[in-house]
């Protein structure tokens, strides 16, 4: 079986689940309308990194035409690599939004391919620095080349060789990088000049200031509770303004969450900017929706300090890692200010606005 994603037959996979329950779902008419067994399938690729998927999702989707012609695929693939390339636990990749029950594996972070879509670079300069950043993470060190093999778009974040041999060409320009030559096939000696580390040093860590505000991942709550566990808009926001926010001023630093200030951006754009100019970031894990796990993923490849937070209720469905980590759990928003600011205060230096704040 050659990589679901890429159709490479340089992989390794191996079979890390007897089975997963599937429950039926009469909304989606691809689905069987009976439960039955999934196996989950880990994927070690040279162009897409590591990554989890059901076989049911490979036959369904994967290996459709529509797949290929919408030009997802390379984009999946990319993120995908991304993802390995920082060292970060591998993609779970779901494509129907529903329950997939248990997986039987710790380190991997199930994500809607929707949601992991969503962290597309839209911009060519945002495409250039995201391959900036997978070649020095590659890298690791100065002076080591970065070999682009053929056909390895997905580490420079292109979706073919024209586009390839075009960002690197960009990066060259920009003294960034020192390759012998702009063609795909020849790009075995990439290396990263002093320039272009400084650059990556810029990217991956340079954006992240106290005094910006303090980047919070959570859920934002339904509408209308509909089964059991859920909550409405209107309490999520109170933990965040109650909680999270006064728990976070505090300590003497300010946060936002994204749904609460106007912007004109993809809002995924806008999630991954506001996340890398933060000191820290605080992951609610309440309610364990996939793009906290994502988004906290994304701020921890930044090596920015993420807080991880969860309501007790919620923390027995929580996933593995997670359960591993220092997690703060919490009953009510008062609670969970107080071991905010103590976490906060316990592991970073007081912020710039404790004077502000009148802490």
């Amino acid at each position: 079986m050659p990589c679901p994603i890429c159709n490479s037959d340089n992989i390794e996979r191996s079979r890390i689940s007897s089975e997963i329950s599937l429950p039926p779902n009469p909304n989606v008419g691809l689905w069987t309308n009976k439960p039955g067994p999934l196996v989950a399938i880990r994927f070690s690729c040279k162009r897409c990194g590591e990554f989890v998927v059901t076989n049911w999702d490979i036959w369904t989707f994967l290996e459709t035409d529509a797949m290929r012609s919408e030009a997802r695929a390379p984009h999946i693939s990319a993120l995908l690599r991304e993802q390995s390339t920082h060292r970060l636990p591998p993609f779970w990749v779901q494509f129907v939004k529903g329950s997939y029950g248990p997986l039987k594996a710790g380190g991997v972070v199930p994500i809607h391919v929707d949601e992991l879509l969503a962290g597309w670079p839209q911009s060519v300069p945002e495409r250039i620095d995201r391959a900036l950043r997978n070649l020095g993470y590659k890298s690791g060190k100065g002076g080591i080349p970065t070999p682009v093999e053929p056909g390895d778009f997905a580490l420079v974040f292109a979706e073919d060789d024209a586009e390839a041999r075009y960002h690197v060409r960009c990066l060259r320009d920009l003294q960034y990088l020192n390759p012998k030559s702009t063609h795909v096939i020849d790009m075995n000696d990439v290396v990263l000049t002093a320039q272009g580390w400084q650059k990556f040093e810029e990217l991956t860590r340079g954006l992240s200031k106290p005094e910006n505000d303090a980047f919070v991942a959570m859920w934002f709550g339904v509408e209308k509770k509909k089964r059991k566990g859920d909550w409405t808009e209107a309490e999520m926001k109170a933990v965040y303004d109650e909680g999270i926010e006064r728990g976070v001023l505090g300590a003497g630093y300010r946060c936002s969450r994204v749904n609460l200030k106007p912007f004109n951006d993809f809002i995924m754009d806008k999630v991954l900017g506001d996340t890398r100019m933060a000191p820290f970031v605080v992951a609610d894990f309440t309610g364990n929706r996939n793009g906290v796990y994502f988004e906290a993923g994304f701020a921890r490849g930044f090596g920015i300090p993420v807080i991880h937070t969860c309501h007790t209720d919620h923390f027995e469905k929580a996933h593995f890692d997670i359960k591993q980590l220092n997690c703060i759990q919490w009953k009510n928003a008062a609670e969970l200010r107080e071991k905010v600011t103590a976490r906060i205060l316990g592991t970073l230096d007081r912020g710039p606005h404790a004077l502000e704040t009148g802490n």
